[in-house]
């Protein structure tokens, strides 16, 4: 039975997933689908790849070694049914976690497959929210303790993505009002007129000074 210590060292005080990132490797030739797993995936959580093809899934495999593999049935080059034969014949891997991804009306072709030894499969469509939490718990099945601490993370991190997306917005304050500023020429002309009257005074004064010697 796995004790709270054992999930707790691989979790820190703000609830992220501290240990080593489980490497997944996505095989699915559909962006949209890939965009759903990128974003039910945390980056805090899974280290990811994609493949687009059945040929590329294999050279990766070989390359990277994932703990997990997300494999779609039907894959261009090479079906994801010859990948799966391929990785737990041909190579003799029994350890790595695979989930096979099929639509609706395909249910029938997962029986096949779980006489390969697949750990699971996804029905596709499916919601970004429930897509970490339904890998993980297969990967429990091979990894119990890893698994159990990045579902107790990946669920905190759904949390926090709902409440965020329920945040009221903050509200935008409007600039204060600016003084209106005094155009230039209105300025220049008002001193214009000061200092006309200016001389005027001066002349004046100067012409009544006149007189009085006169």
């Amino acid at each position: 039975m796995l004790s709270n210590d054992e999930i707790n060292a691989l979790i820190g005080s703000d609830g992220n997933f501290t240990g080593n990132k489980i490497k997944i490797l996505i095989v699915e030739d559909s962006p949209n689908i890939n965009l759903l797993y990128n974003r039910g995936l945390p980056d805090s959580i899974f280290e990811k790849r994609f493949a687009a093809n059945g040929h590329d899934a294999l050279v990766c495999y070989n390359e990277w070694q994932p703990d997990i593999i997300i494999l779609d049935i039907m894959l261009p080059v090479m079906t994801g049914y010859s990948v799966l034969k391929e990785i737990r014949s041909k190579f003799n891997d029994k350890s790595t976690t695979i989930i096979m991804s099929t639509s609706l009306n395909k249910k029938d072709d997962v029986t096949l497959m779980m006489k390969q030894g697949i750990q699971g499969y996804i029905v596709k469509p499916f919601s970004a929210r429930e897509i970490g939490d339904r890998i993980l718990k297969y990967y429990e099945k091979i990894d119990h303790t890893r698994a159990s601490a990045a579902l107790i993370a990946c669920r905190r991190y759904l949390e926090a993505m709902a409440r965020d997306a329920f945040k009221p917005e903050t509200p935008v304050k409007e600039p204060p009002l600016k003084k209106p500023v005094e155009k230039k020429e209105e300025k220049t002309e008002g001193k214009k007129e000061e200092k006309k009257e200016e001389n005027q005074d001066i002349k004046d004064k100067e012409e009544s000074a006149d007189e009085k010697k006169e």
